[in-house]
C-alpha cells in the first residue's frame, strides 16, 4: 500500500561518483601496491623475473620507480610501498591500463595516478545544464567545456530515481589549478560550485615508520 509523503522528495537515480584518485611523481603514471605481489615467486633472472613480468605486461612503460603512498581513506592511515611506472603519454597509459593483469593466477589491481604539482583536484557541482542543448548532449557537452581547462576523471547527470526527471544539474571530478577556477565560471549559461576532492593514494617526500 502507498504511504503518504510530506513533501515531494527528487531522489538521485545513481550516486555521484566519488573515484580514489592516486597522486603520481611522473606523468601519465599508473601506480601497483608492492602487496599485490605479497607471496608470490619469482626468478632472479629471465623471463619469469618479476621486472620482466612488468616488461611484457607494460612494454610501452617509460620509467619505473618505488615510493612511500599514504592511502588517506583508510583507519588507520596506512603507508605503502609502491610502483609507479611512468608513460610517454596518455594513450600509452590507456591501452596499459585496459588489460587485466594476472600474474600467477592472481590478479593485480592497477591504479591511474594524477600529476599535481600546482594543481587540486576538485569536486565540482553544475548547474543549468538543461539549457546548453539537446538531453543527448548534455554530457558530452559539458566533458567538453571542461577539459579545456584541467584533466576531467568523472562527469555524473542528476536524474531522478522515479520517473527518470532530468534535475537541470550534475557534478564532475576533475584535477585543475585553482587560477582556472575564475575561467570556467565565465560559462555565460552554467553555474559551478568548486569543492576540494580528498585524494586517497598521496606521496610524502619522508620515510614513514608505518610503512607496509
Amino acid at each position: 500500500m502507498s504511504q503518504p509523503v510530506e513533501g515531494i522528495p527528487f531522489i538521485i537515480k545513481d550516486e555521484c561518483p566519488e573515484p580514489d584518485l592516486y597522486q603520481g611523481t611522473k606523468p601519465n603514471s599508473i601506480l601497483i601496491a608492492e602487496s599485490e605481489f605479497s607471496g608470490l615467486r619469482f626468478r632472479r633472472e629471465g623471463p619469469t623475473s618479476f621486472l620482466d613480468i612488468l616488461r611484457n605486461q607494460f612494454p610501452r612503460g617509460k620509467v619505473i620507480i618505488k615510493l612511500p603512498i599514504t592511502y588517506a581513506r583508510e583507519e588507520p592511515r596506512i603507508t605503502r610501498m609502491c610502483i609507479e611506472i611512468g608513460f610517454e603519454d596518455e594513450y600509452a597509459r590507456d591501452e596499459a591500463l585496459s588489460k587485466p593483469f594476472c600474474i600467477q593466477k592472481r590478479n593485480i589491481t592497477v591504479h591511474k595516478t594524477i600529476l599535481l604539482s600546482t594543481r587540486m583536484v576538485y569536486k565540482v557541482h553544475i548547474g543549468n545544464i538543461e539549457q546548453i542543448g539537446y538531453p543527448v548532449s548534455y554530457k558530452g557537452e559539458v566533458r567538453n567545456y571542461l577539459k579545456q581547462f584541467g584533466d576531467v576523471e568523472e562527469v555524473h547527470l542528476h536524474y531522478t530515481k522515479n520517473g527518470n526527471w532530468f534535475k537541470g544539474e550534475g557534478c564532475a571530478i576533475m584535477t585543475i589549478s585553482s587560477d582556472k577556477i575564475p575561467l570556467i565560471q565565465q560559462h555565460p549559461i552554467l553555474t559551478f560550485l568548486f569543492l576540494e576532492y580528498p585524494i586517497n593514494g598521496q606521496f610524502y617526500r619522508y620515510d614513514s615508520p608505518n610503512v607496509r
